[in-house]
């Protein structure tokens, strides 16, 4: 409410600098009496109207600059200018912005996996898999806790160095983009070549052609190179639990509890995964336990 009171009364500062405006050109144009003081109001007016309208953008559309547009400059004085507005204005956003009107997604989670492995991950759509999948990336700031990965905190990391600790392989529709809080010469630096962490976010697996293998044998040789990967897949189909069964050494399913907040759990086995009510659900049909109750009884010859 005090958000939409603010972008009422900047529209209303708005309107008070028109009629102003309008009153000083017609008594300069035919009275030869300008308001006085305008060429100073307009701009004091302009700054005060931005300022109450920046709780209801912050709302709306999150943290919102408007940059300077200055002549072209020389390559070294440009970049010092972008510097010492980065400087500026980040530590301005972080300590002056509104909270927004209410919290529409909540995801509360504690692991730690300690060694080289294949996790299968399998969740109810929109429990929050994508989030937890940008938090790891560092796409996205948790609002509580960090995402420690090689002994470096990937919130800490310079943007693009943060896929050399953790690399998404994101669906093509999923892909976000989030504002950045700090300069990246602030943040820091990581020395490793390739990515610690691989996220594999449902990957097509088609039983027609070699990509299955393809993609196994990749997956492999990832955890033999001391790398943690992650594959992710929406089961529809009963080969899809038997690449998991294959391929994974551990387990997560991301679900929603009774008050909306996304939570994980965990299991070593899909044989143990599928034993919690709530994973059986979601598989339905292809649920292994399933599969054993409604299986013919085998016939005993004669």
């Amino acid at each position: 409410m005090t958000q939409r009171f603010g972008a009422a009364r900047c529209a209303l500062t708005l309107v008070a600098m028109a009629l102003m405006s309008v009153d000083s050109i017609v008594g300069r144009a035919f009275f030869d009496k300008p308001l006085l003081g305008d060429d100073e109001l307009v701009p004091m007016m302009s700054a005060v109207a931005v300022t109450m309208a920046l709780a209801f953008c912050q709302m709306v559309r999150g943290h919102v600059i408007v940059p300077a547009n200055v002549c072209p400059l020389h390559q070294p004085v440009e970049s010092g200018a972008r510097c010492q507005g980065d400087l500026v204005r980040h530590p301005s956003a972080d300590c002056c912005c509104w909270p927004t009107a209410r919290t529409t997604f909540e995801l509360q989670t504690d692991f730690r996996i300690e060694e080289a492995g294949i996790v299968g991950v399998m969740e109810v759509n929109g429990a929050g898999k994508t989030t937890l999948f940008e938090l790891v990336t560092g796409g996205n700031m948790p609002s509580a806790g960090r995402v420690g990965i090689g002994g470096h905190d990937i919130h800490q990391v310079r943007y693009a160095q943060r896929d050399r600790l953790a690399l998404h392989y994101p669906q093509s529709y999923q892909l976000r983009s989030f504002r950045r809080t700090r300069p990246s010469f602030m943040l820091k630096r990581v020395h490793s070549d390739s990515a610690l962490v691989h996220l594999f976010d449902g990957p097509q697996f088609n039983t027609q052609d070699g990509y299955i293998g393809f993609m196994l044998d990749f997956f492999r040789d990832l955890r033999a190179q001391g790398r943690v990967v992650v594959l992710c897949l929406h089961p529809n189909e009963p080969v899809h639990l038997d690449i998991m069964a294959e391929i994974c050494e551990r387990y997560i399913f991301v679900q929603k509890d009774a008050q909306g907040v996304s939570r994980l759990l965990f299991a070593n086995s899909m044989q143990s995964l599928t034993e919690h009510a709530a994973v059986d659900h979601y598989l339905g049909a292809l649920s292994p336990r399933r599969s054993l109750q409604t299986s013919p009884p085998e016939r005993v010859p004669s």
